[in-house]
C-alpha cells in the first residue's frame, strides 16, 4: 500500500540575523580574597521571510500560497558577582555567586498570508486556507541563581582530604503573552488583490463604514496563549574527595534538590489557574567516582562512577499554553500534568594521558531512564503534536572513543592538534499501554511489533573530529566535521508514523587571529555547511517508499567577525 500525502508544504525561507554582544569584567584581589563583577549583554535582531506553497489532497483538495514574514528581537543581560576566600593556612576556601539574568524575546511581527490558486487566480478563502494574520508575542524570563561552597582539606585514613558542602537558590520567572488579528473581507473580492499580501492594507481597500466594504480587522486575543509561571530550585550538598589507597581515589556524594514550578494562566475550558503547582518534587541525588591509578605516573586511569540526575519540563512544556510556529505550521500545547524524568548513570572510563594536550579514552556507559519526556501526534488533529508525555521507562547502552593527538611526531605538522571522539548507542524504550495499543490497532499486513522502540531523540551513533592550527603568533586555524545516526524526533500516533531525522553531515572551517598587547583585538572568520548538505526528516512507514516530513535545505554561509578586549 502506497501511503498517500494529506499535506505537503514546500517553498523558500530566507533569513537575516544580525548579533551584537559585549562584555565587561572588573576584579579586585586581597591578600586571602578575590572579587569579581562581570556584565554580559547579548542583542539579536533575525527576520525571516518565506513564500510556501501549500498541497492539500485528502480533506480539503486545493493549493495554497502562503506569504510569511517574521521579525523577532532577542535579548540577554546577564550578572555575575562572585567572590572566593581562603584563611591563612589555607585549609579553607569559600566561594560564592550570585547571578540574576533577564532575557527577552519578542516577536513583533509575524505575518502570514494565504493565497488560494485556481488557475492563474488567487483568492482568499477563510474556510480553506484561513485569514490574514499578524501575530505579536512577547515573553520575559528573570533567572537568579545563588550558590555558596565551602572547601576544606583534611586528613582522612591518613591522606589528604577534601570535604565539600554548600547550598544553592534559583529563581525562575517567565511571562508570555500572545495577541493575533485577522483581517477579514467585508463586502469586498479578494481576488482584486491579485496575489499581491501588501495590497490588503493598501489605503484603497481598507474598511470604510460609508459603503460596509473593505478589509477589516479582528481580534484574535485568545487567554490560553497567556501564561506566567515560576521555578524555585533549593539545594544542598556534601562530598568528600579522600583516597582509599595510595592508587585508589574516592569521592562520594550526595545533594537535596527542592523543585516547584506554579502556574498562572487558563485553559481552554475556561479553568483558572492561580499560582497552581504543577510539579511539587524533593529528591536526593547520590553519586560515587572511583579513580584508580594504573601506574606510578598517574597518567594511566581507570575511572568508574555512578549518579542519579533528572532532567525537568521546561516552561512550556509544563503549562496550558498553544504555541504556534507560523512557518512550520505546526502548534505546540503544553502539559500541566508532566513530571520529571530520573536517570540512573553507570560509567567505566579508561584514560590515558600524554605529552603536552595528548590524550586518549575508552568508555561505557549505562542509562536507565524513568519517565521520559517524548513528543507525539495528536492522531485526528493535522498539525498538532500531543502534549509532551512521560510515554515509558528506557535504557540506553553505549561506548565512547575520545583521542586528542598533536602531530609533532611529523615535524612539518608541530602546530597541528586532531581530535576524534566516536559514540555507539543502543537505545531501548518500552511502551506506554496506549501506544502499544495504538500501534497494535494499525499493523500493516505482514507488520510485527517489537518488545520497544529507539528513546526519542537519541542517535546510535555520533561522530566529531576535527584538525587544529595553532601558532604563538594567536592565529587559531580549525576544520571541525560532526555527524549523528538516525534519530527518532516524534513518536507516531496511531496512523500517523514514526518520524526519524536523517544524518546531516556538518562540516565547518574557521579562521581567527588575536593581536595588540593593552586592548585585545581578534579577527574571525567562518565557514558553515561546507558540504551543502540538508536537513531532512521523513515519515518512516512499513513495506513501501518513507515520506518526506520537512526538508530544509541551508546552504554553505560565511561569516566575518571582530571583537575587542580591554
Amino acid at each position: 500500500m502506497t501511503p498517500t500525502v494529506d499535506r505537503s508544504q514546500q517553498g523558500a525561507v530566507g533569513v537575516n540575523n544580525i548579533l551584537l554582544n559585549g562584555l565587561l569584567g572588573l576584579t579586585y584581589k586581597t591578600e586571602f580574597s578575590k572579587y569579581r563583577i562581570n556584565v554580559l549583554h547579548i542583542q539579536n535582531g533575525e527576520s525571516n521571510a518565506a513564500l510556501i506553497t501549500q498541497q492539500n489532497a485528502e480533506r480539503s483538495s486545493n493549493q495554497i500560497k502562503k506569504d510569511v514574514l517574521t521579525y523577532t528581537e532577542r535579548a540577554l543581560t546577564n550578572v555575575l558577582l562572585s567572590g572566593e576566600h581562603n584563611n591563612k593556612d589555607g585549609s579553607w576556601n569559600t566561594e560564592w555567586k550570585i547571578s540574576p539574568t533577564l532575557s527577552r524575546v519578542d516577536d513583533k511581527d509575524f505575518r502570514t498570508t494565504p493565497f488560494r490558486i485556481d488557475g492563474s487566480t488567487a483568492t482568499i478563502e477563510p474556510s480553506e486556507a484561513g485569514d490574514p494574520t499578524r501575530l505579536y508575542r512577547e515573553l520575559q524570563e528573570l533567572n537568579l541563581a545563588s550558590r555558596i561552597d565551602f572547601t576544606r582539606k583534611h586528613q582522612l585514613f591518613n591522606e589528604s582530604a577534601k570535604l565539600k558542602f554548600g547550598a544553592g537558590f534559583t529563581y525562575k520567572n517567565r511571562d508570555f503573552s500572545v495577541d493575533q488579528y485577522s483581517f477579514i473581507l467585508q463586502n469586498f473580492q479578494s481576488s482584486n488583490f491579485n496575489g499581491d499580501p501588501n495590497e490588503i492594507l493598501a489605503p484603497d481597500n481598507i474598511y470604510d463604514p460609508n459603503t460596509g466594504s473593505g478589509v477589516a480587522v479582528r481580534s484574535d486575543f485568545n487567554i490560553t496563549n497567556n501564561f506566567d509561571s515560576q521555578i524555585t530550585i533549593g539545594s544542598a550538598y556534601v562530598s568528600d574527595e579522600f583516597q582509599l589507597t595510595n592508587r585508589l581515589k574516592t569521592i562520594l556524594g550526595v545533594r537535596f534538590e527542592k523543585f516547584d514550578l506554579t502556574y498562572n494562566g487558563q485553559n481552554q475550558q475556561g479553568q483558572i489557574f492561580d499560582n497552581e503547582k504543577f510539579i511539587d518534587k524533593a529528591d536526593v541525588f547520590p553519586s560515587l567516582n572511583l579513580i584508580y591509578d594504573l601506574n606510578e605516573d598517574s597518567n594511566f586511569k581507570l575511572r568508574g562512577s555512578f549518579s542519579i540526575t533528572t532532567a525537568r519540563p521546561s516552561f512550556k512544556e509544563a503549562s496550558e499554553a498553544e504555541i504556534f510556529d507560523p512557518i512550520s505550521n505546526f502548534f505546540f500545547i503544553g502539559n500541566r500534568d508532566i513530571q520529571p524524568t530520573y536517570i540512573n548513570n553507570f560509567d567505566v572510563r579508561l584514560e590515558k594521558y600524554g605529552e603536552g594536550s595528548d590524550f586518549y579514552a575508552i568508555s561505557t556507559f549505562y542509562k536507565d531512564f524513568k519517565d521520559p519526556i517524548e513528543l507525539s501526534f495528536i492522531r485526528e488533529a493535522e498539525g498538532q503534536f500531543t502534549p509532551p508525555l512521560n510515554l515509558g521507562n528506557a535504557t540506553v547502552l553505549g561506548a565512547e572513543i575520545e583521542l586528542r593527538k598533536n602531530l609533532g611526531f611529523v615535524p612539518a605538522l608541530k602546530n597541528f592538534n586532531a581530535t576524534l571522539n566516536v559514540s555507539i548507542i543502543d537505545s531501548n524504550q518500552n511502551y506506554s499501554e496506549d501506544e502499544e495499543n495504538n500501534r497494535r490497532d494499525t499493523l500493516r499486513d505482514g507488520q510485527t511489533l517489537d518488545d520497544t522502540r529507539p528513546l526519542q531523540g537519541q542517535s546510535p551513533y555520533l561522530v566529531n573530529a576535527g584538525l587544529v592550527y595553532e601558532t604563538e603568533s594567536d592565529l587559531r586555524i580549525g576544520a571541525f566535521f560532526n555527524v549523528q545516526g538516525r534519530t527518532l524526533e516524534i513518536v507516531g500516533s496511531g496512523d500517523i508514523p514514526d518520524v526519524y531525522t536523517l544524518p546531516f553531515n556538518s562540516l565547518n572551517f574557521t579562521a581567527n587571529k588575536t593581536f595588540g598587547e593593552t586592548v585585545k583585538h581578534s579577527i574571525g572568520f567562518k565557514i558553515d555547511n561546507i558540504l551543502g548538505d540538508d536537513r531532512e526528516s521523513e515519515y518512516e512507514f512499513f513495506g513501501t517508499e518513507n515520506r518526506t516530513f520537512s526538508f530544509r535545505s541551508p546552504q554553505t554561509t560565511l561569516s566575518l567577525n571582530y571583537g575587542i578586549k580591554f
